[in-house]
């Protein structure tokens, strides 16, 4: 009798530490009617007219950007305060999805980038643009600035990265004219498609 106990229970203990089968394993419940579960979509890829701001780097990409449906707001030398205070004046009139391209006059620092995500609010979908500057003294904030959007756009669910230092880089003297920052007609396609194939993704 004992060892009938024993090995009762023993077979008890191997169940419980065996895999279950495909067979015995736990499903999900069927809505009424027996049909699975549809997965629930994301939302749609943006289709609808965005709204560009930038620095002189972003004028050179102008008529590449506007017939893609990007209303484009660049001005030479504006620097990041500059730019928040232009959504700031701008806000609740946003477009779903807007392009930031700033740091090539003074750098951004990582309170300008926090501004400026709390100015347009989650919301609104903010793509943030790496700079590609040349290694001269006059501007030594090209690493700090990619720095701070690298690490801070997975900060923010509402916020993406077109990091346009990383891609131009290998193009840099076709895509940028003599003085390494702006954009050449080559650059100014290869800017634009970037950023908008980033922001309606």
């Amino acid at each position: 009798m004992r060892s009938a106990l024993v090995a009762a229970a023993a077979a008890v203990v191997l169940l419980a530490v065996l895999p279950a089968s495909p067979s015995s394993a736990a499903t999900a419940p069927e809505p009424p009617g027996g049909s699975p579960a549809l997965p629930v979509p994301g939302p749609p890829p943006f289709r609808g007219q965005g709204f560009a701001i930038g620095d002189s780097v972003m004028m050179g990409a102008r008529r590449c950007l506007e017939p893609k449906a990007w209303t484009v707001d660049a001005v030479g030398s504006r620097q990041a305060d500059a730019v928040g205070d232009i959504l700031w004046a701008k806000r609740g009139r946003l477009p779903r999805v807007i392009v930031v391209h700033t740091g090539t006059n003074a750098g951004v620092e990582q309170r300008q980038f926090d501004r400026i995500m709390r100015i347009v609010g989650h919301r609104v979908v903010v793509v943030w643009v790496t700079v590609q500057l040349p290694e001269t003294p006059r501007y030594t904030r090209e690493d700090s600035t990619n720095r701070v959007i690298r690490s801070s756009v997975p900060r923010y669910l509402n916020a993406r990265l077109a990091d346009w230092n990383a891609v131009s880089f290998p193009h840099r003297h076709q895509w940028m004219w003599g003085d390494g920052i702006h954009l050449t007609p080559a650059g100014c396609l290869a800017y634009a498609r970037l950023v908008d194939r980033v922001a309606r993704a």
